[in-house]
């Protein structure tokens, strides 16, 4: 339960985070694209930066985690491909949307809208897969991690059961033989 609720489980909510989060910035970009209005796309680079941000918190907050789960042994070579995928396609994405930002900047739309369907919408792609992947695994191992919880419960309610059986049935014959002894000697006295 504790593997669950301190590591899985906050590892798979960072992770849709990230997900959520570079969703919502492919919008941001491509309403940025299609912007002609200054007030508007300055509000808008603000939302992409904060986004930008956000997405380096999911990020740094999901490091974290695996470097716990790391040391307690729960993180997998396959959990990290899937994230090493994620990261490296962040990094070419960050760089597109640079790119994309500039062209947008200088009133050049229609390649920005182009950068944005073709290499970028690609990039996103494979790290959006990448993600579903990691809440794949998450939820994979947290289901297993609660089945193992449940098993140990079972098993240990069954031993807790069979001591406590165990422990009236001694306590009865020790208490018949002190009744015994007691009585005994009683008997052969009348």
């Amino acid at each position: 339960i504790d593997e669950i609720t301190n590591n899985w489980m906050p590892r798979a909510i960072a992770v849709s985070d990230l997900n959520l989060n570079t969703a919502k910035l492919r919008i941001g970009q491509l309403e940025h694209a299609y912007t002609f209005d200054e007030a508007r796309m300055r509000s808008q680079e603000e939302d992409i930066i904060n986004l930008i941000d956000e997405i380096n918190n999911n990020i740094d907050t999901y490091e974290k985690l695996k470097r716990e789960s790391e040391e307690q042994g729960l993180y997998s070579k396959l959990e990290g491909d899937h994230y090493n995928r994620f990261l490296n396609n962040w990094e070419l994405y960050q760089d597109l949307s640079f790119t994309i930002f500039a062209l947008s900047r200088q009133n050049e739309k229609q390649e920005a809208v182009e950068l944005l369907n073709s290499k970028a919408k690609e990039t996103a792609s494979i790290g959006g897969s990448a993600l579903n992947s990691l809440v794949t695994l998450s939820k994979r191992n947290s289901l297993n991690a609660a089945n193992r919880a449940s098993t140990t419960f079972y098993e240990m309610r069954n031993f807790t059961i069979a001591v406590l059986l165990g422990t009236i049935f001694l306590s009865i014959v020790i208490a018949t033989a002190l009744v015994r002894r007691i009585t005994d000697p009683i008997a052969q006295l009348e």
